[in-house]
């Protein structure tokens, strides 16, 4: 091929982005007068005394991690977070502690089904521990790239012949990864089930309400379900409220799933109608304004709840990315048209 003569225009456009987010958390909490240890009460102050002054000289702020460390390895702040931690436990509790950091992971999607038999569920008060830490810190990394190349022209040949050139060339590439690190402990911990009634997922107010959800004595502040979802509950003195925790399954042993097979009278691995506490079952919302609501579950059209389940982890989360509560298990539970619906086991952060 020889050329004789070409009129060619080429146009290029690439774009690159890149970035990182970091959110972190720290709550940290004792009552006036938490539970004595085997340690004297002026040892305790004295090291929760020098504990919050080694807080304090330490920065919370987010460090940036280098890629290679980012999913393996943690950075030597993060190391420091844990340790302290540790130090603020045995401060509290009197008691040695422990925490193993892998150097290596590996995932594996966790489809196990979980089963229960059927606790004993005591009814009092849960024992407090007087103390509580919950820290979540949550980082993700992404990154694109993109090239978008594309050439026209008219091109002759020193035979004649005439080329209309139209060539496109678009490349792309992403890259996403994510790293989350939550500890609980003391009484951080709060897990009641949620039932979503109406079909939708579950969705939690960022509007906080006042309720005593671990049957202490004492109100917490907590999110409630969004239209569409409510807490599974059993009004056990029939006075047509929701008093505390105890009258929801989960608070009181941190297992709404065990807590609820407990009724299971005839161990079918459902509650139906063939169990008492079918008849008594309810659900709790609210309406537009803020009123309290009670339905039975069979005015929603729920003619069975399955009493497995599996772990199903996923953080909910309002707008500015403050965490609401986490679910830990999901269910089902089958409609008398006999469509299904989900419920969850879902830890709440108070």
């Amino acid at each position: 091929m020889k050329i004789e003569s070409a009129n060619i225009s080429m146009t290029a456009l690439s774009t690159q982005s890149k970035t990182h987010s970091s959110l972190e958390q720290l709550h940290m909490w004792a009552d006036e007068n938490p539970p004595t240890t085997n340690n004297s009460n002026e040892k305790n102050n004295r090291q929760l005394k020098d504990f919050l002054e080694e807080v304090k000289s330490f920065s919370l702020s987010s460090t940036s991690i280098s890629k290679e460390k980012y999913l393996f390895e943690l950075a030597p702040d993060d190391e420091k977070k844990i340790q302290l931690l540790n130090k603020l436990i045995e401060i509290l509790t009197g008691k040695k502690m422990k925490f193993y950091i892998p150097k290596s992971f590996q995932r594996v999607p966790s489809q196990t089904m979980l089963t229960y038999g059927a606790p004993n569920v005591q009814q009092q008060p849960i024992q407090r521990q007087g103390w509580g830490i919950n820290y979540q810190k949550h980082e993700s990394y992404s990154e694109t790239s993109t090239l978008n190349f594309d050439a026209t022209g008219v091109i002759t040949t020193s035979d004649g012949h005439t080329i209309n050139l139209n060539l496109s060339l678009n490349m792309s590439r992403s890259f996403a990864s994510s790293s989350h690190i939550s500890f609980k402990a003391g009484d951080a911990l709060i897990d009641p089930l949620v039932i979503n009634y109406d079909g939708s997922p579950i969705s939690l107010s960022d509007q906080k309400i006042s309720f005593d959800l671990n049957n202490d004595g004492k109100d917490e502040l907590l999110s409630f379900t969004k239209m569409g979802s409510g807490f599974l509950v059993f009004d056990k003195n029939n006075d047509g409220i929701i008093n505390n925790g105890s009258e929801l399954f989960g608070p009181l042993s941190g297992n709404g799933f065990a807590e609820l097979s407990a009724y299971d009278s005839d161990g079918n691995n459902w509650i139906d109608e063939n169990d008492p506490i079918y008849e008594k079952l309810q659900i709790w919302t609210k309406d537009a304004q803020g009123n309290d609501q009670l339905f039975a579950i069979g005015q929603k059209g729920i003619g069975a709840i399955y009493l497995n389940a599996i772990n199903s982890s996923y953080e909910l989360k309002d707008t500015s990315n403050n965490l609401l509560g986490k679910i830990q298990q999901t269910g089902i539970f089958l409609r008398e048209d006999g469509t299904a619906g989900t419920i969850h086991h879902v830890d709440l952060s108070v």
